[in-house]
């Protein structure tokens, strides 16, 4: 996918499948985002969009579900 922005999303308190499937819902309603992928293992998501995103946006809407973010890093 080239032209996107990929980002790494730490992710704390997600405990099971149907939290990963909340995050990774919750991350695709971003404007501008195109692929999610949740590793509940690794508690973390990898995003890719369109353009750049909002850190602050990101937060609110994991921090929304009840979860922390631990950091936004791009890949």
């Amino acid at each position: 996918m080239s032209g996107t922005t990929k980002l790494e999303v730490g992710v704390e308190g997600m405990t099971c499948g149907g939290c990963a499937r909340s995050v990774d819902r919750a991350l695709r309603k971003l404007d501008g985002v195109v692929n999610v992928t949740v590793d509940l293992e690794g508690r973390r998501a990898q995003v890719d969009a369109e353009r750049p995103l909002d850190e602050a946006s990101i937060r609110e809407s994991v921090g929304k579900l009840g979860f922390s973010v631990t950091h936004v890093s791009a890949l």
